[in-house]
């Protein structure tokens, strides 16, 4: 079982795979990468895009997906959305908050440049 940040914990993972017991770190770490790797191989239908088809064609196709089908019938809250009204003060609350020991997000922004840049954003 995997638990904690720890350093320097010694950790001993045993699977099974293919009814063998595997205590090997390496082959662990191999079947544990297979897995990841192509989990989703297998759930992509491909595209029924076709030449000439209008954006209102190729959102039905996709409107009754099963994905989107199931998102529908599952979250109840889809459509609601609100806002609350902000002002600067508060923007660069928030911004000076920020946890510079975090890794960088998808903005490729530097926690540590968001915070020192506060009061300017």
């Amino acid at each position: 079982m995997l638990s904690g940040k720890s350093k320097g914990l010694d950790v001993n993972i045993s699977l099974v795979k293919n009814g063998d017991i595997v205590t090997d770190p390496q082959i662990v770490s191999h079947v544990f990468n297979d897995y990841y790797v192509n989990i989703a191989a297998g759930i992509r239908k491909p595209d029924s895009i076709e030449a000439g088809q209008t954006i209102s064609d190729i959102a039905e196709v996709y409107n009754n997906h099963e994905s989107v089908s199931y998102i529908r019938n599952n979250c109840r809250a889809l459509n609601v959305m609100s806002f609350t009204k902000v002002c600067p003060d508060d923007v660069r609350k928030r911004l000076s908050g920020v946890n510079t020991h975090k890794a960088t997000g998808h903005d490729v922004v530097a926690p540590k440049l968001i915070k020192l840049a506060a009061g300017i954003l």
